[in-house]
């Protein structure tokens, strides 16, 4: 339900009104709407959908920047968004940027994540590596040794 009303918000507006949707909003939602986003990029996470993912944790993190775990979550989404795509690059720079935020406290959190993640960067690794893209592949192995690092 949460991932429908966050996807339909337009069309809920154009049937209800603007007063209408922040009825139906504040009754499915009494913590507020950044809980809706957050819970919504969750959802979608669990399901894999990557790309709705990542777009409600930019929505969420325009009312909460200063939750590092939701920033780490969005560079999560897009580097596996790009990683199915095939734009390996992408993916190698979002997931770069996910480790930096990565600090004691959150690591627990993040653990299975990053265990995901890695996995990911030692396929790509071992595909540019097959495609003759030394430099690439030598670029993602290396990422995939520190994430493994981090998440052990």
């Amino acid at each position: 339900m949460v991932r429908f009303l966050l996807q339909n918000e337009t069309l809920l507006r154009r049937a209800y009104g603007r007063k209408g949707l922040e009825e139906i909003m504040a009754e499915a939602f009494p913590e507020g709407i950044t809980a809706a986003y957050r819970e919504g990029a969750m959802s979608f996470l669990r399901g894999e959908h990557f790309d709705l993912a990542a777009r409600f944790f930019s929505r969420y993190l325009r009312h909460r920047p200063e939750d590092v775990e939701a920033h780490f979550l969005l560079l999560y989404c897009r580097g596996w968004d790009a990683y199915l795509k095939n734009r390996y690059r992408s993916s190698l720079r979002a997931f770069r940027q996910a480790l930096r935020l990565v600090r004691d406290e959150l690591r627990d959190r993040v653990k299975g994540f990053l265990e995901k993640m890695a996995a990911a960067v030692g396929q790509m690794a071992r595909e540019l590596q097959e495609e003759g893209r030394r430099r690439g592949a030598k670029a993602a192995f290396s990422l995939a040794e520190e994430i493994r690092v981090l998440a052990a």
